[in-house]
C-alpha cells in the first residue's frame, strides 16, 4: 500500500483526486482516509503534538521555584498528542505502520515539513528512509497536483528543513519558559495575583513594537503652524504656490514651519497690495517618472494591503488567502515570503493565467493593454525560495469568481490585479517645480501630471496600489520658463496642527515586524534582520498579534487600533531591553539557515542557547530578593 499524509483534510481530498486521475478511477471516501485502488490518502489537522510540559521530564518541575531554574533540554524530547486530536492519529498511525511506501504531503516549508516528519518518527518510522517520498506543492489546481505527483522525490532531501524547524521548536520552549518562569517568579510581589510574565522570541519584541508606538503618541506635543499659498496667473495657466518665509524669521522653528500667522497674513496684504506686481519666474525644471508596476504579494504585504483597503485583520486575511488555495483553488500557496516569481512560470503558466483573468467582468477590455512579452522586474529566479508570490491560478474562471464570498472576492481582486499589472505598461508622470521671486518675497511651487496611466488603470481612482495613489493629480504646474512673469490672484493663509502618528493596526503592526531591522543598532544584526524580513514568519505573524490579544498584552480599539494595556506596558518594563529586542530573532534565523544548509548543528545552537540562559539566571538570582514561596505551574510560558 502506498499511503499519503496529508497537512490538512482539503489538500488530502485535492491529492485523492490527483491520484484518481492518475490511475483513472473515482476516490472512495472512508471516515479517515481516501481509497483509490492500493493507495490511500489520509490527512492531520496541522501540528498534531505540543512538546511535553517540564514536570513529565521532572515531577518537581510542576511547582515554579527559582532554585529549579535554568530548566534544560531534556536528553529525549517528548511529545504530546493534541487531547481533541488523538482518535484521529490513532487511525493514521494505524494506516502509517501498514503502509508499503509513504509520500509526506506537509505545505512546503518548515513547519509543514515537520508536522508530517513528527508523525511518522512518533508511530516508530524513520521519515527519512528510502520508503519515504515527497510531494512538493506550491498550488492546488489540478494540472499543478498532478505534475507533482508524478515527480516524487525523496523526503530524505528535506532532512535540514525538517532539522531546522525541530530545532526552533525546542529553543522556543527553552527560551520562553525559562524566561516566563524566571521573571514571573522575580516579580511576583510586584504583580500581585498571580500574574504570569508571558515571554516570547517573536512575541515580546512585536508587543514592544506597539508599546512604543502608544509611547510616541501619548508623549506627543502638536504644533500650530501656518501657511501661505498663493494662486498665480501665466499665460498657460493658474498654479498655486507657497510662499517661502525668508531666513532668519524669528517665528521659524527647527523644521522650517511658522508658528505665528501674523508674518503669514503680512506677507499676504504685502503680495495682494501695490497693485498686485508680478513676479519673476527665476527657475522651472521638468523631471519624468517612470513608475513600474508593485510585485506582486508576499503574505506580509498583502495583510498590510488588505488592513489598509479593507480594515481586516492580519489574521483574516490570513484565513482568506488561504480559503483561496486550499478551497477554492483560485490562488497560489499564501504563507510565502517572496514577491517575486520563477522564469519557468512566466514561459510555461503566465498566458494561461492571464487568459483566464482577462475573461473576468473586472478586466474585461483590457486585453488591448496587456503585453504578455514583458518581463518585470518581479520575474526573478534568485529571489524565489521555496514559495514565490501568491498569484492567481489558471481556476479563475467567471464562474467560479462569481461564487466567491465577498471577503474572498475582495482579495482575490487585489491578487489578481498584482498579477495583471505585471503585464502592462509602466506609469508615466510628469513633475514639475518652479521657483518664484517678487521683491523679497520667494515661492515654491510643484505638481505633478500623468502622461501615460499604464498600469495604474487597474485601479480606476481606487486606492490600492502600495505606495502610490491613482486617484486625482497633486496639482498642475504650467510648463515655464526663466523670466516669465506671473501675477498673483488670490492668497490664503492656512492654520495647521501636526497630528501624532495614528495608533497601530494589524496592517501596520505586520509591516513593523518586517521591517524590524529598523529597531537594531548592531549593522550587523541589523543586516540580518533585513535579510529574514524582520521577526516572525509568514505564517506565524498573524497568530503572534493574536496571541498577545488573547493573553491581555494588547488589545483593540475600534474595528482596526490596536493599543497596549496596563498589563502589557507593565510587562515590558520589567524585562531586560534585549528580551525585547528584534535582534534576537535575527540571530535565530541566521543560525537556523545554517542548520538547513547544513553548515551547523542543531545541538551547537541549543547548546550555546542554554549556556545564555543559565548565564542570564545565575547573575539574577543573586541580585533580585527571591519570592517567599514557589508558584504553580503556568500553562501560558514559551510561544514565539
Amino acid at each position: 500500500m502506498r499511503l499519503f499524509v496529508a497537512e490538512k483534510p482539503s489538500l488530502a481530498e485535492a491529492v485523492a483526486g490527483a491520484c484518481g486521475r492518475a490511475a483513472r478511477r473515482a476516490p472512495t471516501r472512508h471516515k479517515a482516509w481516501w481509497e483509490i485502488g492500493r493507495d490511500r490518502v489520509t490527512w492531520l489537522y496541522g501540528h498534531m503534538f505540543d512538546l511535553a510540559e517540564p514536570e513529565v521530564y521532572e515531577p518537581r518541575l510542576a511547582r515554579w521555584s527559582l532554585d529549579a531554574l535554568p530548566v534544560a533540554a531534556p536528553r529525549r524530547w517528548r511529545r504530546v498528542p493534541h487531547a481533541d486530536k488523538r482518535a484521529h492519529l490513532a487511525v493514521v498511525t494505524d494506516l502509517i505502520r501498514k503502509a508499503r511506501w509513504i509520500v509526506h504531503c506537509g505545505d512546503a516549508g518548515r513547519e509543514g515539513q515537520l508536522l508530517v516528519d513528527e508523525v511518522l518518527e512518533e508511530a516508530g518510522i524513520d521519515p527519512f528512509s528510502p520508503h519515504v517520498l515527497r510531494l512538493w506543492v506550491r498550488s492546488m489546481v489540478e494540472a499543478d497536483l498532478d505534475a507533482a505527483l508524478a515527480a516524487l522525490e525523496p523526503n530524505a532531501r528535506r532532512r535540514s528543513l525538517s532539522l531546522a524547524a525541530w530545532t526552533r521548536r525546542r529553543a522556543d520552549w527553552l527560551h520562553g519558559l525559562n524566561h516566563t518562569r524566571l521573571f514571573t517568579l522575580l516579580h511576583r510581589e510586584r504583580l500581585g495575583g498571580g500574574e504570569v510574565l508571558s515571554i516570547g522570541r517573536v512575541q515580546t519584541p512585536t508587543l514592544r513594537l506597539v508599546v512604543e508606538r502608544d509611547h510616541e503618541r501619548e508623549n506627543f506635543v502638536p504644533t500650530d503652524h501656518f501657511r501661505l499659498r498663493v494662486r498665480f496667473a501665466h499665460p498657460k495657466g493658474e498654479f498655486w504656490a507657497l510662499w517661502q518665509p525668508p531666513e532668519g524669521t524669528p517665528e521659524l522653528d527647527g523644521e522650517g514651519r511658522l508658528l505665528t500667522r501674523a508674518p503669514a497674513e503680512a506677507a499676504r496684504a504685502r503680495i495682494l497690495g501695490n497693485g498686485r506686481e508680478p513676479a519673476t519666474v527665476v527657475s522651472c525644471k521638468e523631471e519624468r517618472r517612470t513608475l513600474p508596476p508593485p510585485p506582486p504579494f508576499s503574505l506580509s504585504a498583502l495583510q498590510t494591503a488588505c488592513a489598509r483597503t479593507f480594515r481586516m485583520t492580519a489574521k483574516e486575511v490570513l484565513d482568506t488567502a488561504q480559503a483561496l488555495y486550499e478551497t477554492h483553488r483560485l490562488a497560489t500557496y499564501p504563507r510565502t515570503d517572496s514577491r517575486h516569481l520563477p522564469r519557468s512560470l512566466l514561459r510555461d503558466e503566465a498566458r494561461g493565467i492571464l487568459s483566464s483573468l482577462l475573461r473576468l467582468r473586472d478586466f474585461q477590455g483590457m486585453a488591448a493593454l496587456i503585453r504578455a512579452e514583458r518581463v518585470s522586474a518581479a520575474w526573478d529566479d534568485t529571489k524565489v525560495g521555496d514559495h514565490h508570490a501568491i498569484i492567481p491560478t489558471r481556476a479563475a474562471t467567471p464562474e467560479r469568481v462569481a461564487a466567491l464570498p465577498e471577503r474572498e472576492a475582495r482579495v482575490f481582486r487585489l491578487i489578481a490585479r498584482s498579477f495583471i499589472a505585471q503585464f502592462l505598461p509602466d506609469g508615466v508622470r510628469l513633475l514639475r517645480t518652479a521657483r518664484i521671486v517678487r521683491g523679497d518675497d520667494g515661492f515654491a511651487a510643484s505638481g505633478e501630471q500623468i502622461l501615460e496611466p499604464g498600469w495604474t488603470v487597474l485601479h480606476r481612482g481606487e486606492r490600492e496600489a502600495e505606495g502610490e495613489e491613482a486617484g486625482e493629480e497633486a496639482g498642475i504646474v504650467p510648463p515655464m520658463t526663466r523670466g516669465d512673469v506671473v501675477r498673483p490672484l488670490a492668497g490664503v493663509v492656512d492654520a495647521l496642527r501636526t497630528a501624532p502618528p495614528p495608533a497601530h493596526t494589524d496592517g501596520t503592526l505586520i509591516a513593523a515586524m518586517t521591517r524590524a531591522h529598523l529597531q537594531v543598532r548592531d549593522p550587523e544584526l541589523r543586516r540580518r534582520l533585513r535579510e529574514v524580513d524582520g521577526i516572525g514568519t509568514e505564517a506565524t505573524r498573524a497568530e503572534v498579534i493574536e496571541t498577545l490579544l488573547r493573553r491581555g498584552l494588547v488589545e483593540r480599539r475600534g474595528r482596526t487600533a490596536m493599543v497596549s494595556t496596563a498589563r502589557g506596558r507593565r510587562l515590558l518594563e520589567l524585562l531586560p531591553a534585549d528580551l525585547a529586542d528584534p535582534g534576537l530573532t535575527a540571530l535565530w534565523e541566521g543560525q537556523l539557515r545554517r542548520i538547513e544548509e547544513g553548515t551547523l548543528s542543531d545541538q551547537a545552537f541549543l547548546a550555546a542557547l542554554e549556556e545564555s540562559i543559565r548565564r542570564r539566571v545565575e547573575a539574577l538570582r543573586t541580585s533580585v530578593p527571591a519570592p517567599s514561596r514557589p508558584l504553580p505551574a503556568r500553562s501560558p510560558r514559551r510561544r514565539a
